[in-house]
């Protein structure tokens, strides 16, 4: 309905259309999030991994206290979802 990309990769939710669209945990709020950071450091190394961390955390509409807020921000429509 939003015409967006299609996101199918962590690469992809650093495209600037998503500006806004994106749904996140803090974290040093969220144990699963602080997971999926870490993973995706470790799979790219620090500087491609916190560069895309980064480009990510600009397209985010806000970070919530915990993991399990984001899906009811996608049902509100507030934030994508991503498969």
């Amino acid at each position: 309905m939003l015409s967006l990309p299609k996101a199918t990769a962590w690469q992809d939710l650093g495209d600037v259309t998503l500006l806004g669209k994106i749904g996140a945990a803090d974290p040093r709020e969220s144990g699963s999030a602080h997971m999926v950071y870490e993973i995706i450091l470790q799979t790219l190394g620090w500087e491609e991994g916190f560069a895309l961390l980064t480009k990510m955390g600009g397209n985010v509409r806000g970070f919530s206290a915990g993991a399990n807020a984001i899906p009811t921000d996608v049902v509100a429509g507030q934030v994508i979802l991503c498969r």
